[in-house]
């Protein structure tokens, strides 16, 4: 946890003072399921929340934690007693059983300092089946004083057991306005840059800023001058999926998919088409003229598809979700548009 991250976010105003006021009136809930956009900044609300449970001033408001006290010090320090973050193993996409068994146990002990034990999951969908069962009776029944932060941005992806014991909050995706306003006081790019990382993120302004400050947008350059390679027949599909994988799976699944229904909207809207890759609407429109329209559809599938299987821990190896999605761009290569297909 860092000090930036004591900060309250506009656009989380409305849940930081639901739960304030919960706290404050001892109406709070002992599992909260924090459910919202990942990029949104839910994570960083409940590591805010999480320091203000941990602070020693009595009530929390807009302008708590305190930031000054031991509890505010040591949540900083990410050396709180009584604080606990659990999130995947490093190398590893899941919570495992070992380590909900843990959080378990840590819980049992009674607290180091005044104030409850916290907990937060980051993300509580990454939980295995058996974790998630293993932590059944401490959701529902707490030792003591516990408050457990579940954060979630696929709720479907969690057990039901585990979200109807949780006191769920929503976060909205912050409108237009407040993404801007506050990505363009994080980074020194251009208006024009800021607006492409926040359609590119889908409004996510967490996203955004990593796009930003990554230099993501220039390996999305990359990724789709490699993808214009493979669909137009000129690149050897192998390579460029090896070179997707370099710049992150998880990245380039998303990117590809956004090309794949951008280049759809070029075809069937002739006249100023919405899509998200703005700044490509040349290159894109120029690509898409020989492609009959139901393969575009199907490499879209194909794309979605991937980064499901990627997402939902199958196991799958990377390369070979690559390989598969650079093989069906080069069905695009190998079947222009006929006279007869239809064109709107």
């Amino acid at each position: 946890m860092t000090e930036a991250m004591l900060s309250l976010l506009p656009w989380h105003q409305p849940q930081w003072f639901l739960l304030a006021n919960a706290y404050n009136n001892r109406r709070l809930g002992h599992a909260l399921l924090l459910r919202g956009r990942e990029g949104s900044g839910v994570a960083q609300f409940a590591a805010r929340f999480a320091a203000a449970l941990a602070c020693q001033q009595q009530a929390i408001s807009e302008h708590w934690p305190c930031g000054v006290c031991r509890g505010c010090k040591l949540s900083v320090a990410g050396s709180h007693p009584d604080l606990m973050i659990v999130e995947p193993d490093e190398g590893k996409t899941a919570i495992g059983i070992d380590q909900a068994r843990r959080l378990i146990d840590a819980l049992g002990l009674a607290p180091k300092l005044a104030g409850p034990k916290v907990a937060i999951l980051l993300p509580s969908e990454s939980l295995t089946r058996e974790a998630a069962n293993s932590l059944l009776k401490t959701l529902e029944e707490p030792p003591g004083d516990v408050v457990f932060l579940l954060v979630c941005h696929s709720s479907t992806k969690l057990p039901l057991t585990v979200r109807s014991r949780c006191q769920v909050i929503d976060f909205p995706t912050p409108s237009r306005h407040q993404a801007r306003q506050w990505l363009t006081d994080q980074v020194s790019q251009q208006p024009a840059d800021v607006d492409l990382a926040l359609d590119i993120a889908g409004g996510a302004p967490f996203r955004a800023l990593d796009m930003l400050k990554q230099e993501h947008l220039l390996l999305r350059s990359k990724v789709f001058e490699s993808f214009v390679g493979v669909v137009s027949g000129q690149a050897d599909p192998f390579e460029v999926a090896r070179l997707w994988r370099l710049s992150g799976t998880n990245e380039a699944l998303r990117w590809l998919a956004s090309f794949a229904a951008d280049c759809i909207k070029v075809q069937c809207v002739k006249t100023s088409p919405r899509i998200v890759n703005h700044d490509l609407l040349a290159e894109l429109t120029n690509l898409v003229q020989d492609i009959e329209p139901h393969r575009l559809y199907e490499l879209w599938d194909y794309c979605i598809q991937a980064n499901k299987d990627h997402n939902a821990n199958t196991g799958l190896n990377d390369q070979l979700l690559l390989d598969g999605v650079a093989m069906t761009c080069t069905a695009l290569a190998a079947q222009p548009r006929t006279s007869s297909s239809f064109s709107s």
